[in-house]
């Protein structure tokens, strides 16, 4: 089967579970003012925080292992050296 912009529909649940979700979000806001400063502040500091301009590279990475079949057993933005990240130990997945 061939997907073009044509034959792609919205699912209804999922359309109908976002809404959902959206009004609910709104409704804390409403109720609960300081939440939108203070969950700015955390997106902030996700934005310059240690994965900084490194987001995409992770993604890309996560994608890669996921499909090698490898599990990564330790990977942590500290393990840094002379500014670059070392290749993670890594085991196939049994």
């Amino acid at each position: 089967m061939t997907i073009t912009p044509r034959s792609w529909a919205p699912d209804p649940g999922l359309v109908r579970e976002v809404g959902d979700q959206f009004d609910r979000a709104l409704a804390s806001y409403r109720a609960n003012a300081h939440l939108v400063s203070e969950h700015a502040n955390h997106e902030e500091s996700i934005r310059v925080g240690g994965y900084a301009n490194r987001t995409l590279l992770e993604l890309v990475q996560n994608a890669a292992d996921a499909m090698s079949g490898i599990s990564i057993r330790s990977h942590r933005s500290s393990d840094t050296i002379h500014g670059e990240v070392p290749m993670p130990q890594t085991t196939p997945n049994s």
